[in-house]
């Protein structure tokens, strides 16, 4: 089986369709071509840097109501949406209708892609779940089962059983003629760093597409700078191993606050492409809910149309999109790439 084409994964969608941007420039009411869902708050892995546990309490779990959540699909697909991407506050791999949402998702046309620490993809899951998928980024932190272990906070032997699913998942994607695309994300911290070459060996080994690097984003939006040591272990595994992708603009040097100076945009316009939705059906607008309250409506109320419709929507947009919190929520920024694209287009159009 040839192995699927090279997604875009994590970054903005709205540069393959002009025709939204065009037609909300002129006015038109915009359309989200993608959603982040957490249909689960909640996790099994207690992860040291995970973003979503600094900001939500995960002693407890909590779940999407299934009715509400399919209802959803339909309508946001009836809206325009194109993509359904299950990750923020919690594992999705522990809601118990995950199986039957994302079949459902791909019956009516969107693509549905998911973000899993990945322990919970047993086989049955992985054959329920796979065939309806156009991505999958699993969040393996640790080269080896110590490193793993730690910063996971899980048991050592997950680590072995963990590759021993992804295996199996490559496997069924050769047998079935899948076309889920496969990769992995390490977030990169002086907890982990000398374990990469581990890491990435054993991706090749199982067959996964591409391995992503990133830095640790703190709670305050600051990035931790890493030793030269692993600064450099990185630059020789990226030019030996060529599934391997840093992100070298989310890595700052010593002494730098961070990579690139902070945020590029002024304005925040991306909103308009991508949404976000939480465990109890709330929709809010991005990373800005972190720090300010950004909900804009409940699906237990209203149609996704007439959320979107709405006024609280266009009343919040209008607020974000004049800037003022950039400098507290652009490090986390979901529509970072849409908004460099947007001012791009915009500058060019005044030139």
């Amino acid at each position: 089986m040839t192995p699927p084409a090279r997604r875009i994964l994590g970054r903005g969608k709205l540069m393959h369709h002009p025709d939204r941007l065009a037609a909300w420039r002129r006015g038109e009411v915009s359309r989200p071509l993608v959603i982040e869902v957490a249909i689960t708050r909640g996790c099994n892995h207690n992860c040291t840097h995970c973003g979503s546990q600094m900001f939500a309490d995960f002693s407890q779990r909590h779940f999407i109501d299934r009715d509400l959540f399919l209802r959803f699909l339909a309508e946001f697909r009836q809206a325009g949406g194109i993509e359904v991407f299950f990750a923020g506050s919690g594992e999705p791999l522990l809601h118990p209708h995950f199986p039957e949402f994302m079949r459902c998702g791909r019956e009516l046309g969107l693509d549905m892609s998911f973000a899993s620490n990945g322990a919970a993809l047993t086989a049955r899951r992985a054959e329920a779940i796979l065939p309806h998928a156009a991505w999958v980024r699993f969040s393996v932190n640790g080269g080896d089962a110590g490193t793993y272990a730690r910063v996971h906070g899980c048991e050592p032997e997950g680590f072995d059983r963990l590759w021993q699913q992804l295996a199996y998942a490559q496997r069924l994607r050769q047998e079935q003629g899948l076309g889920v695309y496969l990769a992995l994300q390490c977030i990169v911290h002086e907890g982990n760093g000398f374990s990469l070459p581990g890491l990435v060996s054993r991706a090749e080994q199982v067959g996964i597409d591409r391995v992503v690097l990133r830095s640790r984003v703190n709670q305050g939006g600051d990035v931790t700078p890493l030793p030269a040591t692993i600064l450099e272990l990185m630059r020789t595994l990226e030019v030996d191993h060529p599934i391997l992708e840093v992100r070298w603009n989310s890595f700052p040097s010593a002494g730098e606050p961070s990579a690139d100076g902070g945020p590029v945009w002024r304005r925040c316009h991306g909103i308009h492409f991508r949404t976000n939705m939480d465990f109890e059906g709330s929709l809010f607008s991005c990373a800005r809910h972190y720090y300010r309250e950004s909900r804009f409506g409940r699906m237990t109320d209203q149609s996704f149309q007439e959320i979107w419709n709405g006024s609280r929507r266009r009343e919040l947009f209008a607020l974000i999109e004049q800037g003022g919190d950039i400098p507290l929520c652009g490090r986390w920024c979901q529509v970072a790439f849409d908004n460099q694209y947007i001012e791009s287009m915009i500058g060019q159009d005044a030139d």
